[in-house]
């Protein structure tokens, strides 16, 4: 991690403890939701982190988007993944009649059967009553 996001990350630790240096012990997951929420507007979404004085932990990072540091008695690691859409969006949908697609499947299509000489309506989406 750049230093400059390394020195943002423990001021605003530091300013966090020191605004709640009345309370006896300091809440690690208040703090760690305030950097995480600093850091995504900051430098765009997708941070972790994770505080506390005993915890195990296996993350996968971005490239350059680690640091882990400690403050008083508390442990802090936090790192930035990348943000991917799970599922691909769908193509539009097309309405499929007598072979013939219809872009808009909503919509009634008009088409002429090779046994009439005049049109006959199809409904190439869900009726509706």
């Amino acid at each position: 991690m750049p230093g400059t996001m390394q020195e943002r990350a423990f001021r605003s630790t530091r300013a966090f403890l020191d605004a709640n240096c009345h309370d006896k012990r300091p809440n690690p997951t208040r703090l760690a939701m305030c950097l995480k929420k600093e850091f995504d507007g900051a430098y765009g979404l997708a941070w972790h982190c994770i505080a506390g004085k005993s915890f195990g932990s296996f993350v996968t990072h971005a490239n350059g988007g680690f640091v882990y540091f400690s403050v008083d008695n508390l442990c802090f690691p936090l790192f930035k993944t990348e943000v991917r859409p799970l599922i691909k969006p769908k193509p539009p949908r097309l309405g499929v009649c007598n072979g013939l697609v219809c872009t808009e499947p909503h919509r009634t299509t008009l088409l002429l059967r090779p046994d009439r000489t005049r049109p006959s309506k199809m409904r190439s989406g869900p009726r509706s009553s």
